[in-house]
């Protein structure tokens, strides 16, 4: 491994350290039709993934409403797909993306710096990471949600959390991976506020998110389809 001393690594989780993006995509898509709204699991990728779960349910709101319909309940909703999710993972388990435990456990034995910042809450976050193992390999005061400042990709401040929690006098590179394009922008977004050190977005590749790399903001310098592929790339 490369001398990291002066690098720090920041993670999403949902798509990036573990595979959740397609089982919330199937559950709300599942639960809109039963409303009589039909939305393809790509456009909803595309559209929706990686931001809060508010947004698909107002965007359905205004398609019901539009309809003279009664419009879903957000927060009940968000509830049971929640409570959905937690059981599916509790008895399916969940599936890390292809060389993120690697990654970690490398970066963990090295004391490489790392932090998390997602828009999920934070309960969901802590439940994916212990599910996938990823948990032990970060300090909690190193993880954030987008919840806890009320404000979500692709604003960068979950971002600039995560990294604020590092020892920052000794950083001047920050890699970033991300695998949805609210996460994308949010990376471009943090290069503007920190000028003062060198900001490399990694897209993840997972297999749900293709239409992507045909978009990448400029700032985005790697696309990987196994994260531990990155220590060969900086």
């Amino acid at each position: 491994m490369n001398n990291l001393t002066n690098t720090a690594f920041i993670f999403d989780v949902d798509g990036t350290l573990v595979i959740t993006e397609s089982i919330y995509a199937d559950l709300i898509t599942k639960f809109l039709k039963s409303y009589g709204i039909n939305i393809p699991l790509d456009y909803y990728y595309e559209q929706f993934s990686g931001k809060s779960f508010h947004l698909v349910f107002e965007h359905a709101n205004q398609i019901l409403i539009a309809q003279n319909k009664a419009p879903i309940n957000i927060p009940q909703a968000i509830q049971i797909i929640d409570r959905i999710y937690f059981d599916t993972i509790q008895q399916q388990g969940i599936q890390s993306t292809n060389g993120s435990l690697e990654l970690v456990q490398r970066l963990a034995n090295n004391r490489v710096q790392r932090a998390i910042g997602s828009n999920a809450p934070l309960e969901t976050i802590y439940k994916n990471l212990s599910a996938s193992s990823h948990i032990q390999h970060f300090d909690q005061s190193t993880i954030f949600s987008a919840y806890q400042f009320n404000e979500w990709k692709p604003i960068p401040t979950v971002f600039k959390a995560a990294h604020q929690s590092l020892d920052t006098s000794i950083i001047d590179k920050l890699i970033v991976f991300e695998d949805s394009n609210s996460g994308l922008q949010a990376i471009q977004n943090l290069q503007i506020d920190l000028p003062e050190i060198e900001v490399i977005g990694v897209f993840v590749n997972n297999g749900h998110n293709n239409s992507l790399s045909s978009k990448l903001p400029e700032i985005i310098q790697h696309e990987v389809t196994n994260l531990s592929e990155i220590l060969d790339l900086i």
